[in-house]
């Protein structure tokens, strides 16, 4: 599994981070150096318990609410990046952040909370800030398509927010320096789940505010912003009989003062809301699932003058409705097999709102139905997972002359995954993404152009997106290897127990790639950004990922983990044929070693990436990023620990992209409480 971050909404997608080629051999010697003082250790000391973290050749990978407690991350975006993730903000604490995955990143990334489409229709960016980390239950980032997963784009990012295991309080505080500023960044997160009156309650509050000042070339400090957020969530369940009702209701609020010289000053506020009330059915012939989920987006941006008048005002809403039913049959026997059919049906529901200054508009309004079938058969070492589902997806605007323009969308979704002896995995999957609002219509920029063009701010609003989009459309192919083997007693082999990896190569094709492209449109006498079809791309990755834990005898244990992964991401378009993507990575590499002693935990983590091409012409890049950082854990007792971490020790300083540069060396301290 391998990640990244990056911001640009008036581009194509873009993607990933990771390693030069000159540092290759480096981390190789490292990797192999490792692994030989463990084979060495062996023959010197009782290696005692190993215990196995890598999971088998499955066609996801999958974080649980222990494993997200066990890291140092203050937000969902620094746990990603923890994991081979690199998440490049557009300055600071709360600011826009993009993740990729294999080459994918923005609309090309979809993000399901508790199983409904959560990226914003406007822009398909989802809100990292949004969901508690002390709510999540469960992370799972999938290689293939899902089933009622209605849109698929490179990868699948799937957060569950229900999960309750008996009382327990937790309580953390988190303080860290941002830059040359001590101290000035803080994290509050606070959890209660306990069952009262025989319904299962989950409640997590978080909150968070940073100065977020940072420096610019030249050393200049950028003061003028900030950031406070909270957010929150409440997840209940109650078992009636043998079947459940339960639900979910999450809110979010982000203010961020726009740094003044990255883009206009101002202040942009985010609020957002879900709401999910389900039940789950247990049947003879087998299990129903029925889910309803309302969520509103509401972003609002002031532009102030120099004291403090507002001179301009935009705010963006969205309203969005679902309703899932599935059902899961009882196993059948098939062929000396067991089969067991799933079938899905989703309906949805998308309206939307712009305005700006004294001008309003209509957005459009998106209905959609999505039927599918999965089947998965399982017979002696093999499975079969064969997916299916189409996509019909229907756009209703109110034009500025009266009337309505309809746009229609639908596509076939179909993925296959085989996996034998836990061993060898293969899977195959249709690729589709369906254009964003943004990308259809552009309202904003055309309001933008409207005032510009009449010099007043009531002039006729122009949308400069393109209602004839069809959508993005491919294929991708992952073959995985795992060497889980096992010996003449059905026990782990030696080797596999202590080396477990994984070894992974994929191929992704698209083609009608979505570009914003500048040039004369529709008639105006001006050049202006649009959206147009153009091109294709393809998409090459290679993963090794390797961890382990060894129980060293008495109160001494090690661990490590290495995660590399090459990416080979090119336009075949015949102005930039052959070119890899802009931002995208060859190389991304992660490693950590953690030492433990009793109640005691030191680890040491180095993270690389290697150059990113700034444009699509690839004529210059940004330089590679080497990354040090150390953290040191102590659990004074079951309920009670205190972490020291210092990131970005050889205080490198490096470009993000678009003149936003990375933090200099930081430090936190983080106190955690649970009873």
């Amino acid at each position: 599994m391998v990640t990244s971050v990056l911001f640009s909404p008036l581009v194509e997608q873009k993607c990933h981070p990771s390693v030069k080629f000159a540092w290759l051999p480096f981390v190789a010697a490292w990797f192999f150096t490792l692994l030989g003082s463990m084979a060495s250790a062996q023959s010197i000391i009782d290696l005692g318990t190993i215990t196995t973290v890598l999971d088998a050749a499955t066609v996801e990978q999958s974080f649980s609410s222990q494993d997200i407690a066990a890291s140092n991350a203050a937000t969902l975006t620094d746990f990603l990046a923890d994991n081979n993730c690199l998440v490049l903000h557009t300055g600071g604490t709360g600011s826009t952040a993009n993740v990729s995955i294999g080459g994918y990143a923005g609309a090309c990334i979809k993000v399901y909370v508790d199983g409904v489409l959560a990226n914003d229709p406007n822009t398909g960016e989802f809100d990292w800030n949004a969901v508690p980390l002390e709510a999540i239950a469960s992370i799972t980032i999938q290689d293939t398509p899902l089933l009622g997963q209605e849109e698929f784009a490179g990868t699948i990012i799937s957060i569950s927010t229900k999960s309750f295991s008996g009382r327990k309080i937790s309580f953390s505080v988190q303080s860290l320096s941002y830059e040359s500023n001590p101290m000035d960044t803080t994290f509050v997160n606070f959890q209660l789940q306990d069952v009262v009156a025989g319904t299962a309650v989950k409640l997590a509050l978080g909150g968070a505010t940073a100065a977020n000042r940072f420096f610019q070339q030249g050393n200049k400090i950028q003061q003028d912003n900030g950031y406070q957020g909270a957010n929150g969530m409440m997840g209940w369940n109650r078992f009636v009989g043998n079947h459940t009702i339960g639900g979910s209701h999450l809110a979010s609020y982000n203010r961020l003062q726009v740094p003044e010289g990255s883009s206009a000053a101002g202040v942009q506020t985010t609020f957002a809301t879900t709401h999910t009330v389900f039940a789950e059915l247990a049947l003879p012939v087998g299990a129903s699932r029925i889910q309803l989920t309302y969520d509103l987006d509401s972003l609002g941006y002031r532009e102030e003058n120099e004291s403090g008048e507002i001179k301009a005002a935009t705010d963006n809403q969205f309203h969005h409705l679902a309703l899932q039913a599935n059902h899961k049959m009882s196993p059948l026997e098939l062929g000396g097999g067991s089969l067991e059919p799933e079938f899905s049906l989703k309906g949805g529901a998308i309206l939307s709102r712009f305005s700006g200054g004294t001008d309003s508009s209509q957005a459009p309004r998106r209905l959609s139905l999505y039927p599918s079938v999965a089947v998965q058969w399982q017979l002696g070492p093999a499975r079969l997972q064969p997916m299916a589902g189409y996509l019909l997806a229907w756009d209703t605007r109110k034009q500025s002359g009266g009337g309505h323009q309809l746009v229609l969308h639908h596509n076939m979704n179909a993925a296959l995954a085989v996996s034998l002896w836990e061993v060898l995995s293969l899977s195959a999957a249709t690729q589709n993404i369906l254009p964003t609002f943004n990308q259809l219509y552009w309202n904003l920029a055309g309001l933008e152009a409207a005032q510009k063009e009449n010099g007043s701010d009531s002039g006729r609003i122009l949308d400069h997106g393109n209602t004839g989009l069809t959508a993005e459309s491919g294929y991708s192919l992952r073959l995985r290897f795992a060497n889980r083997f096992w010996n003449q007693h059905g026990q782990p082999a030696l080797f596999s127990r202590i080396l477990p990896f994984t070894l992974s190569a994929g191929f992704s094709y698209y083609r009608n790639k979505i570009r914003w492209v500048s040039g004369q449109y529709e008639g105006l006498s001006y050049s202006t950004l649009h959206t147009e079809n153009a091109g294709a791309a393809y998409y090459f990755e290679a993963e090794l990922d390797s961890a382990n834990r060894f129980a060293l005898g008495g109160d001494w244990n090690l661990s490590y983990r290495v995660q590399l992964s090459l990416t080979r991401s090119f336009l075949l378009d015949e102005a930039y044929y052959g070119n890899q993507i802009m931002w995208v990575p060859l190389l991304l590499a992660n490693s950590a070693v953690t030492a433990g002693y009793k109640n005691w935990q030191l680890a040491v983590g180095y993270d690389f990436t290697s150059k990113r091409y700034t444009s699509n012409y690839n004529t210059t890049y940004y330089a590679p990023i080497h990354l040090v950082s150390c953290r040191l854990v102590w659990h004074y007792s079951q309920n009670l620990s205190f972490t020291m971490e210092g990131s970005n020790l050889l205080d490198q300083r490096y470009l993000y992209h678009d003149g936003y540069w990375g933090p200099s060396r930081s430090y936190s301290l983080k106190i955690k409480a649970a009873f």
